[in-house]
């Protein structure tokens, strides 16, 4: 996962396509193809074209959490 969400149940999490289906045709995925992500960071991945990456999207989030941190504490 992208964030550190904890779902309370299964259909909060949603499969994400490392390589989207519509630029690679048909063919079976494997494990490796996927990551699975909360519903919110599987739509953030997806405001860009092609979708942002999920090392990306993992900075774009940690940089969030750091920048909620610093209004929490004053800064």
């Amino acid at each position: 996962m992208a964030c550190a969400f904890t779902p309370l149940a299964d259909r909060q999490l949603e499969v994400h396509h490392l390589d989207p289906l519509s630029d690679r045709g048909p063919r079976y995925t494997k494990v490796t193809d996927v990551a699975v992500l909360c519903r919110n960071c599987h739509a953030l991945a997806h405001t860009e074209r092609p979708p942002i990456p999920l090392s990306r999207l993992t900075a774009l989030l940690h940089a969030g959490e750091q920048a909620t941190a610093s209004r929490a504490d004053g800064d």
